[in-house]
């Protein structure tokens, strides 16, 4: 369960750094990404790499949020560290 929520932490920091949007205001999006969230982790117990594409996710400043981003199981180890350390 903690790798999931260190894994959200990062989407939720990715999706505000490109898109200038707080997804956790947005109930509905933080529902899709964690949903999207729980299939990576499945998908990078066997792969290398895998793309969370969200399409319309939320809406932002200008327009509608289409999020897309590689997470790769290096990146999702760089990201549980902390979290085991704490």
């Amino acid at each position: 369960m903690e790798l999931l929520y260190a894994l959200l932490d990062y989407l939720v920091a990715w999706g505000e750094r490109v898109h200038g949007v707080n997804l956790r205001l947005d109930p509905d999006a933080m529902k899709k990404l964690s949903q999207a969230a729980q299939k990576a982790l499945s998908i990078l117990n066997e792969a290398e790499s895998t793309v969370i594409s969200l399409p319309f996710l939320s809406t932002g400043l200008h327009g509608p949020i289409h999020f897309e981003v590689t997470v790769t199981r290096k990146k999702l180890e760089e990201i549980a560290v902390p979290r085991r350390g704490a």
